[in-house]
């Protein structure tokens, strides 16, 4: 007996849709209709080969993604690779019916973002490719001229590229940068200009995609994380190997596809889990042996390798190889069950006052031990408090942090702590050299210049701003002060808030008349203006719980997605033995 399809007429057995029928416990229907959806596929992309191999018109599989990785609508699209970015996404927007500008359509083909002004061709947009179409979710309230014009990745781009290489200000060839880029362990890179400016702001789109992925919008950080991989790729491998960030980028791109369920669409996610392998066994060691060396423990950052050796396994299991996926799901769930923490002693830590996260990441590192699990947070806060003060007193003339303890020992010998700092900072750190000049030549030391001649730069606006305070107020207390030490102390009193006693001055900063003003005042505004919508555009992404924020990773999506593809290779190997 044989069933007939209504499409076409092909004729399938009703041998071959019972046996399916049986093994997947499915109806006869369902089987003949997927059959037929198979073949279907199959004839489509072989029309779709031969017109393109008579006419040069491809076709394009488009795969609408929304909000949420379930709210996902596909179409195809004929049209010739000669076409540039731009017009493809008027192509799309007419197909799908879309609102809005370009700017608000994010194009993804084979892991790369798709630019306006070049060929499809020229990005690797094949015929039979998919292209991932991401549409930034509506604006509530008003919109700003900036937000309209620009897309997200854009607007990122454009701070980041503004204080990439811009100083905070300063004398001598170590004036500070903007940003500080320093290796493993603590020390700053040397870098040419175009590789730090590439560097900069591939950490910026990683950390303000980093931030909106944590809020599981994935559709909206994947884009950029694709800008941040394009300009990772820009800089020399051993800058690359000095830092663990581009290994951590790779796992986040992987991990956002398979959240879309898009893993698939993914051609490359098995090469870039090799680097992230291969970076991180250099960044670490072999065997976690430099991590350790560093940090005298390497169970916080075992949780990157959880989510690779996860991340592998489904890889492997889309390629069919499940005996590979197997091993590695073995090693996932060994390693979850070894870095589990324990809901009942993380809630005794909260309740002595601690965060779930410094709380999780300090059980973890002290194999669930409370008493040393307290005593290794109470280190970090001290190392935290030492790295923030450092900051704020600045570099020594050779580039060197002020030393914290130095400077601590000599305001409890009596000494002035502004003395006390300048000392340190011009004999780079030297006891010895610092007492003799505080005894002997105090009259050698450079104050701050005195309230009435200091220029409010926006490098000195940018110093207390980076500090996170808001940037009328930083202004403001600078002007009473005189002094960005001071500023940032008085700050961290009040709690951020306006001091009363700058709150005079306050009323009348901003309007204070530019006599004799000179065009060239007019520029440091502007300048000033550009400089502070930048850090405003990327701060928030700098604002998390700290530096260790990417290790403090509860597993339970891990443990969810092991559980959901061991079901996945169970039942294949079942089918495999039926078959």
């Amino acid at each position: 007996m044989i069933i007939v399809t209504n499409v076409d007429f092909i004729v399938y057995t009703q041998e071959l849709v019972e046996r399916y029928s049986t093994l997947f416990q499915i109806s006869a229907d369902v089987v003949a209709s997927s059959l037929e959806n198979l073949r279907g596929n199959a004839v489509r992309k072989l029309a779709a080969n031969r017109k393109f191999k008579a006419s040069g018109v491809a076709t394009i599989r488009l795969k609408l993604i929304g909000k949420s990785s379930g709210n996902t609508r596909m179409s195809k699209l004929e049209t010739g690779l000669h076409i540039n970015g731009e017009t493809l996404r008027t192509k799309i927007m007419e197909e799908f019916r879309l609102q809005g500008s370009h700017d608000d359509i994010r194009l993804i083909c084979h892991g790369k973002l798709i630019s306006n002004g070049n060929s499809l061709q020229d990005q690797g947009v094949r015929n039979n490719s998919v292209v991932m179409v991401m549409v930034s979710p509506e604006e509530t309230g008003e919109t700003s001229l900036q937000q309209v014009e620009s897309n997200p990745v854009s607007r990122t781009r454009h701070a980041a590229s503004v204080l990439a290489n811009k100083k905070r200000g300063g004398t001598g060839p170590d004036e500070d940068y903007f940003f500080e880029i320093s290796d493993q362990n603590g020390k700053p890179l040397e870098l040419p200009v175009a590789e730090r400016k590439s560097l900069v702001l591939a950490m910026t789109l990683h950390e303000q995609g980093r931030r909106i992925a944590e809020k599981r919008q994935y559709s909206e950080a994947l884009p950029l994380l694709l800008g941040a991989d394009e300009e990772f790729r820009q800089c020399r491998s051993e800058v690359l190997n000095a830092v663990d960030n581009y290994a951590i980028l790779c796992l986040d791109i992987v991990w956002c596809y398979l959240q879309l369920k898009s893993i698939k669409d993914l051609p490359n996610a098995e090469e870039m889990l090799k680097k992230c392998e291969a970076c991180l066994k250099k960044s670490y060691g072999e065997n976690l042996e430099r991590l350790i060396s560093l940090t005298g423990s390497s169970a916080k950052e075992k949780v990157l390798y959880v989510r690779l050796n996860l991340l592998q396994a489904i890889c492997a299991f889309h390629k069919a190889d499940t005996t590979q996926a197997s091993q590695l799901l073995d090693k996932v769930e060994k390693e979850i069950n070894n870095l589990k923490v324990d809901d009942a002693t993380l809630s005794q830590m909260i309740s002595m006052g601690f965060g779930a996260s410094e709380s999780r990441l300090a059980l973890r590192s002290c194999n669930s031990d409370i008493t040393m699990a307290v005593g290794y947070i109470s280190r970090k806060r001290e190392e935290s408090k030492k790295n923030k003060m450092a900051r704020k007193m600045g570099k020594t003339v050779n580039g060197e942090w002020v030393s914290v303890d130095i400077y601590n020992n000599l305001c409890e010998m009596g000494y002035p702590s502004v003395s006390a700092r300048e000392a340190l900072r011009q004999t780079n750190n030297d006891v010895n050299s610092a007492l003799q000049i505080l005894n002997e030549r105090p009259e050698l030391l450079q104050f701050a210049a005195p309230e009435s001649s200091l220029e409010i730069s926006d490098e000195l606006i940018a110093q207390v701003t980076l500090m996170g305070f808001d940037v009328d107020v930083s202004r403001s207390v600078l002007k009473h002060y005189g002094d960005v030490t001071k500023a940032i102390e008085r700050l961290l009193e009040t709690g951020g808030l306006l001091p009363p006693e700058c709150q005079v001055e306050d009323v009348t900063v901003d309007n204070v008349p530019n006599e004799g003003g000179p065009s060239h005042a007019e520029s440091d505004s502007d300048d000033s203006e550009e400089v502070q919508n930048a850090l405003r555009e990327i701060s928030p992404a700098f604002q998390g719980e700290g530096e260790e924020s990417h290790l403090d990773l509860t597993l339970e999506e891990e443990a969810c997605f092991l559980c959901e593809y061991r079901t996945m290779i169970v039942t294949r190997t079942q089918l495999e033995k039926q078959l």
